[in-house]
């Protein structure tokens, strides 16, 4: 199982993504967040993430600096 966090600050985008990706059976969505702070406190509750679907352009910041 491949496990998928989505940081976007458009709710309608997060749905998307998740629509897309809810009949692939190898792929869990396993959370969301609409700001950088929000991933934050969920990455550090969670390590349990492979890939993290991430917007460049987040309201507190940048999805480049988020990244390093």
């Amino acid at each position: 199982m491949i496990k998928i966090f989505v940081i976007d600050d458009h709710p309608l985008v997060i749905d998307g993504v998740k629509t897309m990706l809810r009949d692939v059976g190898y792929i869990q969505i396993s959370g969301s967040a609409k700001t950088a702070q929000e991933a934050l406190q969920f990455l550090n509750e969670s390590n349990e993430i492979d890939i993290i679907l991430l917007d460049i352009n987040l309201p507190d910041v940048d999805g480049l600096a988020f990244v390093n």
